[in-house]
């Protein structure tokens, strides 16, 4: 078993959040703890688990610390509360972490998108002469009320840095729409972008492996392990980003082997590169295929009313 140090003595230490998101089942959970695959020893995880998804992980692996986010809000507050309790739940839990002094080398956020984030947001809306707000302003110009949120959510996150040097969130995606009806094939992260974009240092969005594997494929959003590299034509150093931008398979030990031998990003294979399938998913456009689906089912709507009309004058 090893430490994180151990693992990552001989290249880059990645420090900081990692954002990790996807559809249901691809593996977001089992990637938040992939260097377990990497020989990291178990017990140096702490998991805060919304969803009760790494629960049979940590009876089989035994974390160091394993919070049961569902369970413990329902003892602490009560079957019916509201969410803000899912809110305060995180917060007296990180506080309890760091009052023990344990050291860790991970920790994972799984799934704070929904409950968490609107607890937040009934914490400044409740609260309002705390955060220099009244609710008259609110009322009237309710973004007021996302510096707080921004604020508060900023704390959770440096708290969680406080825990461990590499702490990750993970969340699901959700369909965008379109004129009242979604979007086929188009997703987005759920929970705050900007706080995400923001605050993390990589962001990876799995999927499905396009080859059968049963490990993902990873699009890296966003990087921030980067070496120096001089430039042969000007001398000049620039810097030059350790993994390309299509991971297959995505998981630690694939990008370990990245970070111990950086790639030539001039001679990338065509699994490294990004399609133009993935391309829309990450800048959230669609695609020819969408549009058409879109422009199908506006014409199909616009016969109906037109149908609708045509009975309604007879």
């Amino acid at each position: 078993m090893a430490t994180y140090n151990e693992i990552f003595k001989d290249t880059i230490k990645p420090q900081g959040l990692v954002h990790i998101t996807g559809e249901s089942g691809v593996g977001k959970s089992l990637f938040a703890i992939g260097l377990v695959e990497c020989g990291l020893d178990p017990s140096r995880i702490c998991v805060l688990d919304g969803e009760q998804s790494l629960q049979m992980h940590h009876k089989s692996l035994g974390f160091g610390a394993y919070y049961d986010l569902v369970t413990q809000r329902i003892e602490r507050y009560g079957l019916d509360s509201a969410p803000l309790a899912a809110f305060k739940l995180v917060v007296e839990i990180l506080n309890e972490v760091i009052a023990s002094g344990k050291e860790y080398d991970i920790v994972v956020f799984e799934n704070p998108a929904y409950e968490f984030e609107g607890g937040i947001r009934d914490e400044v809306e409740n609260n309002p002469k705390k955060y220099k707000l009244t609710h008259g302003q609110m009322q009237r110009a309710p973004a007021l009320k996302w510096g707080p949120i921004k604020t508060l959510y900023g704390r959770v996150i440096q708290n969680l840095r406080q825990i461990a040097p590499l702490y990750v969130i993970t969340t699901q995606l959700g369909q965008v729409w379109y004129s009242g009806k979604p979007v086929p094939g188009l997703f987005k992260p759920k929970g705050k972008q900007d706080i995400q974009q923001m605050l993390t240092f990589m962001r990876v969005w799995l999927r499905r492996s396009a080859t059968g594997s049963p490990l993902p494929d990873g699009l890296v959003m966003k990087t921030r392990l980067v070496i120096p590299k001089k430039d042969e034509k000007t001398g000049k150093i620039v810097w030059q980003p350790i993994l390309p931008q299509r991971l297959s398979p995505c998981s630690w030990p694939h990008i370990l082997e990245y970070m111990k031998d950086p790639p030539d990003l001039s001679k990338l294979s065509d699994a490294e590169h990004l399609s133009e399938e993935d391309l829309h998913i990450m800048r959230g456009t669609l695609s020819p295929e969408q549009r058409d689906s879109i422009a199908a089912a506006r014409a199909e709507s616009e016969l109906d009313l037109m149908r609708a009309r045509k009975a309604a004058s007879i």
